[in-house]
């Protein structure tokens, strides 16, 4: 058995927590999302990303069309190379759950904007 120290990230967004850090076959991490925030559009070439909101209201636009996220909808996965961003309706925690996560593989098309903080 492996015990897992999970990993915060700070981002100017919010942060993410990655639950398990050294795995290489798949990835999971809660997003928490600042209210009015807004990540960079992007896109991953290999990785394929669900995610499932489990606090709060954000809005996920993936390839010009946007998708409520909230605890009572339907969770959304996206494939690899489909330009992503979310948006903070309100403060928000997400979880993604992924293919192998490497930042190194993540094209950027917009820098993330600061949402609210109180």
């Amino acid at each position: 058995m492996v015990k897992e120290e999970p990993q915060e990230i700070e981002k100017l967004w919010g942060h993410e927590v990655v639950l398990f850090p050294s795995r290489q076959k798949y990835c999971a991490k809660l997003l928490h999302l600042l209210k009015g925030a807004q990540s960079s559009r992007h896109r991953h070439p290999r990785k394929e990303e669900s995610f499932a909101c489990l606090e709060g209201t954000a809005v996920l636009m993936v390839g010009g069309k946007s998708f409520m996220l909230t605890p009572f909808t339907r969770p959304k996965t996206i494939e690899a190379g489909e330009v992503h961003s979310f948006h903070g309706v309100t403060e928000a925690v997400i979880l993604e759950v992924s293919t192998r996560d490497d930042p190194e593989e993540v094209e950027r098309f917009s820098t993330s904007q600061a949402g609210v903080t109180y």
